[in-house]
């Protein structure tokens, strides 16, 4: 999902005011429990099965409807997996779709190739992985850069007492952020039951159209890096879907007996990228 240059701006100042907060306020909680978590969700791009039909009606119109490939079944195009890991520090999501691309050369054939790719952080590094390929790109973990940037905040802080107050009572006047109430949480759209668990729906943020819903017991994951732990999503709007997902199994333990799912398969060609500036 990519971000304007303006709200990207906002999202480093809302970071920079909330970590220095965070600094500067002492929490009395309880300590946090780290369940395993594994959630498989099917995904529906409907905007890549538009694009596919769009470009194949034109190649079919461009050769005068002669010597086409016959179309393909377009109900059973643009569908994938999202497979997704909870536990600790640690965080992986693969996902598998199949992606596809009109001859417009040719026959108008519509020619199909795997993709599998995987973003893996175990609290010590971070892999975005492209498991075809047998590639990737190794770099910090957010964990560290977590952390790191908490040090800096802290430094600023010290040098400039009261920053955090000063930045905060700012974007409140430009109407970027209101304080939240005592007691008050985000309203729930509306709530379901999804891979037999319980959901609460929340509005997209950011300026993006549509919605997604989160698990009740735990909206997110309380690591170092939080998380939303989401059950369906569908981006776009009502009767003009781009993308949807839903769980079809939800899966809560303990721990894993296995973290394998937290490293690199063997055989990976990896491009380290990890050295952090401090």
């Amino acid at each position: 999902m990519s971000f304007t240059a303006g709200r990207a701006v906002v999202a480093g100042m809302l970071a920079l005011v909330f970590l220095l907060l965070t600094i500067n306020t002492a929490i009395v909680q309880a300590e946090p429990t780290f369940p395993a978590i594994h959630i498989v969700r099917k995904v529906e791009n409907i905007a890549l099965r538009k694009t596919i039909q769009e470009l194949y009606a034109f190649c079919v119109q461009l050769k005068g409807g002669k010597g086409v490939a016959a179309a393909p079944d377009w109900a059973k195009m643009g569908f994938g997996e999202h497979e997704e890991y909870f536990y600790k520090q640690n965080y992986a999501l693969y996902e598998r779709w199949t992606n596809y691309e009109v001859d417009i050369a040719g026959n108008c054939a519509i020619k199909k190739s795997k993709m599998h790719k995987a973003e893996i952080d175990n609290g010590r590094y971070k892999y975005e992985l492209d498991l075809v390929e047998r590639s990737g790109i190794k770099l910090p973990s957010q964990v560290k850069i977590q952390q790191m940037l908490h040090r800096q905040f802290k430094q600023v802080n010290e040098q400039m007492p009261g920053i955090d107050q000063a930045l905060l009572h700012g974007l409140k006047e430009t109407g970027l952020v209101r304080e939240k109430r005592p007691g008050e949480e985000l309203e729930a759209i509306k709530r379901a039951t999804i891979a037999g668990q319980p959901c609460e729906y929340i509005p997209m943020l950011d300026g993006k159209a549509g919605e997604y819903c989160v698990w009740s017991k735990m909206p997110e994951y309380p690591a170092e890096v939080e998380r939303e732990i989401v059950l369906k999503s569908d981006f776009g709007a009502d009767g003009d879907w781009m993308q949807r997902e839903k769980a079809t199994k939800f899966e809560v333990r303990d721990k894993f007996d296995d973290l394998k799912m937290f490293e690199p398969p063997a055989g990976i060609k990896l491009e380290d990228r990890s050295q952090l500036p401090y």
